[in-house]
């Protein structure tokens, strides 16, 4: 049986992988990346590497705060990254008509 706090780890995850993909085409279709701290790594070491980079070190950090907090708190990251990818499909939903 999954627990609560496992299955914010899998959303957390799934939710990355999600804005990930979205930024992704989203910059590709000549979108902007909002974040400084991720323009910042994309101007230094380009999309893909910067955006593989910044998920995996979202994720590492969330396994490490996924044992001592309270699933509130996990849950809440999860929401913010929900926000997020519901932008971004917004976003990518008025490019669509855009050229590239």
């Amino acid at each position: 049986m999954v627990t609560m706090k496992q299955a914010l780890l899998i959303s957390f995850i799934v939710l990355q992988v999600v804005d990930g993909a979205t930024t992704a085409v989203i910059l590709a279709r000549g979108g902007r990346e909002l974040n400084p701290l991720v323009r910042f790594f994309i101007e230094k070491i380009g999309e893909r590497t910067a955006l593989a980079a910044v998920k995996t070190l979202a994720i590492v950090l969330f396994c490490v705060i996924y044992d001592p907090s309270p699933w509130w708190v996990l849950a809440a990251l999860c929401a913010l990254y929900v926000v997020i990818c519901l932008r971004n499909v917004w976003v990518l939903w008025r490019q669509r008509g855009e050229p590239r």
